[in-house]
C-alpha cells in the first residue's frame, strides 16, 4: 500500500499504481478501498485486462455475480481466455451449466491456450457433464 501509494503521488492518474493499491486493499482487508481504487483505475483505462480481472474477482469474492459476468465479458471480447474461464466459472456459479461448458469448450479448442489452462478447462468439462447425467 505503501509504495503504491508513493506511485499515485507522482501521479493520480497512473492506472497501474492505482491497481496495486486495490489488490493491496483487498489482500488486507479493506474491500471498500479495494473496489474505489479498481474503479479509479478502470475509468483512466476500461480495456486494461488486469483492471478488469481484478474487478470481476473482487465482486465474484463478494457473490456480486452480474457485476463480475460484466467484466468478464468484456475481458472475453478481448481475447483474453483467462476471461472465459472466470466467465465459465460464473456461469456455474449461476446455474448456467450449459454457457459454462461451451465457453470451457472454447478454451479447451483455442490453438492459442497453454496447456494448463486446456487442463483445466477439460477437467470442468467433465466435472459439469458427470453432473448432468
Amino acid at each position: 500500500i505503501r509504495y503504491s501509494r508513493m506511485a499515485m503521488d507522482i501521479n493520480r492518474n497512473y492506472a497501474p499504481a492505482l491497481i496495486n493499491l486495490g489488490i493491496a486493499y483487498a489482500r488486507s482487508g479493506d474491500i471498500a478501498s479495494a473496489e474505489e481504487n479498481l474503479s479509479a483505475a478502470f475509468r483512466l483505462a476500461p480495456d486494461n485486462q488486469d483492471v478488469l480481472m481484478n474487478l470481476a474477482v473482487l465482486h465474484e469474492r463478494q457473490g456480486r455475480l452480474q457485476e463480475a459476468s460484466e467484466y468478464l465479458t468484456r475481458l472475453v471480447k478481448l481475447g483474453n481466455l483467462d476471461g472465459s474461464m472466470g466467465l465459465a466459472r460464473v456461469y456455474e456459479k449461476q446455474g448456467r451449466v450449459d454457457e459454462a461448458i461451451k465457453l470451457y469448450r472454447g478454451v479447451y479448442e483455442n490453438a492459442s491456450a497453454d496447456e494448463k489452462l486446456k487442463s483445466g478447462a477439460r477437467q470442468r468439462i467433465m466435472v459439469l457433464k458427470n453432473n448432468k447425467q
